[in-house]
């Protein structure tokens, strides 16, 4: 046992000095519950629109930059290329996306919001600002500056990639 070790109490989620388990193994599951809370809420918070959370995510990324490669699309929102595909399927199928041929290259295809993508893409970017000011509202605006910036660092962190 090392001294002055931190771990986590079983009884409840709060770290107990002197504690054998380490309290670096409960990263992983403490991140995971913090984002399937986050997609609970976020998804609850999409219900009526008719699109899930990783939809949205897409659309957004679209809203920000029409006419993109799957692959560059991949890049951004960091889902792989068979999710991707699945993804983007379902949003063709419900008229808010088309697959287009890129003008100079018979190969790479683009993906474009359609008239019905595009305007769905300010209620999303909308319902994103409330959710994230609802979800958040238990920390303050520094504790929310600081999370943002340590989310930023280990996503572009190399030993995550």
């Amino acid at each position: 046992r090392a001294i002055g070790a931190i771990g986590v109490n079983r009884h409840s989620s709060s770290l107990v000095p002197g504690n054998p388990t380490s309290a670096n193994r409960s990263i992983p599951a403490r991140r995971s519950g913090a984002s399937q809370a986050g997609t609970r809420f976020w998804a609850n918070c999409l219900s009526d629109m008719g699109i899930t959370a990783v939809q949205a995510m897409v659309l957004n990324f679209l809203g920000d930059q029409d006419s993109v490669t799957s692959k560059e699309l991949s890049e951004r929102t960091g889902l792989d290329g068979a999710t991707l595909t699945g993804v983007l399927d379902r949003l063709k199928n419900s008229g808010l996306i088309q697959r287009q041929r890129h003008p100079r290259d018979r190969r790479a295809i683009h993906i474009c919001l359609t008239g019905d993508g595009r305007e769905m893409v300010p209620r999303i970017q909308e319902r994103l600002n409330e959710a994230n000011r609802q979800f958040l509202a238990v920390l303050d605006d520094g504790e929310q500056t600081v999370l943002r910036q340590m989310l930023r660092a280990i996503r572009s962190s190399p030993n995550v990639q």
